[in-house]
């Protein structure tokens, strides 16, 4: 019998995660939705969302997860639009794609990256999505966005350092429930 890629423990913790996901989702989206901002979206997940994805990897250390929690994650939103799980489940292959060039190592350093690299990536991925199918002219969309760097500049950097923050702080969680668990 061939042995599964992930265990059913292991797909029932990704869809917690993912659940996790969506709930933020839903609680944090609708507060900033009006804000005319570049990746406003990113900005107000960021923190958790690198929490999440990095206990996720952490849980189930295998290539896959990154794009499975976020593609659960982003189905029930496919009908407010299509755009949404695009630009979702490519930042989660883009985070697959770091924890394989890390050699499948979670170090503090590169679980903190997980976040960086999922937050990072969805919010120029989401931003450049929005401009080429959502506006009706892209390329004056464009300029129009490259015209205002120093917005794109903060919600590209603030949302890598909030995924990054919340990565971080998710291994120091993981490390205090591991020695809790040893000492009790």
């Amino acid at each position: 019998m061939k042995e599964k890629y992930f265990t059913n423990k292991q797909i029932i913790s990704m869809a917690i995660m993912a659940a996790a996901m969506l709930l933020v989702s839903c609680i944090t989206v609708p507060v900033v939705l009006g804000v005319a901002f570049p990746g406003i979206r990113c900005l107000s997940c960021g923190l958790f969302f690198g929490l999440i994805i990095a206990l996720a990897y952490a849980k189930v250390p295998k290539f896959g997860v990154g794009t499975i929690v976020t593609l659960v994650c982003s189905l029930p939103m496919f009908f407010f639009s299509w755009v949404i799980p695009c630009f979702t489940v490519a930042a989660g292959l883009c985070t697959d794609i770091y924890f394989l060039l890390t050699g499948k190592k979670l170090t503090t350093v590169t679980t903190t990256g997980l976040g960086v690299v999922l937050m990072a990536s969805m919010m120029v991925i989401a931003e450049s999505l929005g401009i080429w199918f959502i506006d009706n002219n892209a390329w004056t969309s464009f300029a129009q966005y490259m015209s205002e760097g120093w917005r794109v500049a903060v919600g590209f950097f603030g949302s890598g350092i909030l995924g990054g923050i919340g990565s971080f702080l998710a291994t120091r969680i993981f490390k205090e429930f591991k020695s809790l668990r040893n000492h009790g």
